[in-house]
C-alpha cells in the first residue's frame, strides 16, 4: 500500500518521494459540479379526485382514491394519462345497408309513385 503525506499544494509518496500535486478541478456551464438531487416536494396544486370529488395536495393521497376501498362507489379506477389508446378511439366501421332496408324503402318509394305524391319531371 502507498504511503503519502500531505504538504501545502500537493502529497509525498514516502514509498518513491516523488511530489504529487494537487489537481484542482475547474468547472462550468457546460461541466457543472457534482451535486446531490434535491426534492422540493409535489409543485401540483389541489387536486381533484374525479373518483371521490375530494380536493387531495398529494398525488399518492389521490391515487389511493382510485381504489375500490377508497371511494364511495367501490369500484377501482385507471389512471390513463396520454396513453394515446384511450385517447384516440378507434375508427368505426360505416354500418352497411341491410337488404332489408332497401326493400323497405323502394315499397315506400313505389307507394308514394302510385299514390300521385310524385309529379313528372321534364
Amino acid at each position: 500500500m502507498t504511503r503519502y503525506r500531505s504538504t501545502q499544494g500537493g502529497f509525498i509518496n514516502l514509498d518513491t518521494g516523488a511530489f504529487e500535486p494537487l489537481v484542482y478541478r475547474t468547472y462550468d456551464a457546460c461541466n457543472p459540479p457534482p451535486l446531490p438531487g434535491i426534492y422540493t416536494g409535489d409543485d401540483t396544486e389541489p387536486l381533484v379526485s374525479m373518483a371521490d370529488g375530494k380536493h387531495y395536495t398529494s398525488r399518492a393521497a389521490m391515487r389511493e382514491s382510485y381504489k375500490a376501498p377508497n371511494n364511495p362507489k367501490g369500484v377501482d379506477y385507471i389512471e390513463v394519462g396520454n396513453d394515446p389508446e384511450f385517447i384516440t378511439p378507434t375508427p368505426r366501421q360505416p354500418l352497411a345497408p341491410k337488404k332489408e332496408d332497401f326493400l323497405v324503402a323502394v315499397e315506400k318509394a313505389e307507394a308514394a309513385i302510385n299514390r300521385g305524391e310524385f309529379q313528372d319531371v321534364p
